[in-house]
């Protein structure tokens, strides 16, 4: 019987042909020896080309689920070489891939830190707006308190030169008596239209009047305020004049 190895004689696949071929027919070399025909391989003693292997082993690309052709297992036979490149090449992008995450979540950091740090910069100039308005707001009240009138001092000429007290105000007429500042009021030419009024007169009436005649034109000047004004009236004790 003629040997196996010799392609003339027995029809089996040469080694100097595709590895693929030579894996994807198997070929049973003890029924090769006993004439026998393999069940899927060509017939022992006649030339087999590739294409009839191919052909009687059926070979054809599979699809998978997305009608991608699968890869085969002949694909995946690569080397070890082969393997740890791709490897490799796997980790590379990855690294990459995780580099490039970074930058982009540092830079989405910085963002988010700029956005509130003009948020808070919005908010202090506002407040520094709203402190400003409010400041000024407290100046002009303390201005217009300074100059609300709540005591007005109704005098002949002594008190004329007191002035710097706040809230108050000084109405000096000199030489002017008691029943002249009764016709005053009485004729609208002083005002009594604060909350108090103080009334220093009648120093200008102690020489020529005598005592129950100042009284009686004392009780008719405050009756005379009190149908002008709700003010409340304070007298002062006569200074005596030398």
């Amino acid at each position: 019987m003629a040997s196996p190895t010799k392609e003339a004689d027995t029809g089996a696949i040469p080694k100097h042909r595709p590895r693929e071929l030579r894996r994807q027919a198997p070929v049973d070399y003890k029924q090769m020896h006993e004439g026998t025909r393999h069940k899927d391989s060509p017939s022992v003693g006649s030339r087999a080309s590739i294409g009839d292997v191919s052909e009687s082993l059926d070979v054809r690309p599979e699809k998978d689920g997305f009608g991608f052709g699968a890869v085969s297992a002949t694909e995946l036979d690569l080397g070890q070489g082969d393997a740890e490149k791709v490897l490799l090449d796997l980790d590379r992008e990855i690294e990459e891939l995780e580099s490039s995450l970074r930058v982009v979540s540092s830079q989405l950091k910085a963002a988010s830190l700029r956005k509130e740090r003009q948020q808070r910069s919005d908010r202090l100039d506002r407040l520094r707006r709203e402190l400003f308005v409010a400041e000024r707001q407290l100046q002009q009240a303390e201005e217009e308190e300074q100059r609300l009138v709540i005591v007005k001092i109704v005098s002949d000429s002594i008190p004329k030169y007191v002035e710097g007290i706040y809230h108050a105000e000084v109405v000096s007429i000199p030489g002017m008596r008691i029943n002249q500042l009764t016709n005053k009021i009485q004729k609208g030419h002083v005002i009594l239209d604060t909350p108090i009024s103080i009334i220093h007169v009648g120093t200008n009436d102690v020489v020529g009047m005598e005592a129950g005649a100042m009284l009686s034109a004392y009780n008719n000047l405050i009756s005379q305020i009190r149908s002008k004004s709700n003010t409340k009236i304070v007298t002062s004790a006569l200074l005596m004049s030398s």
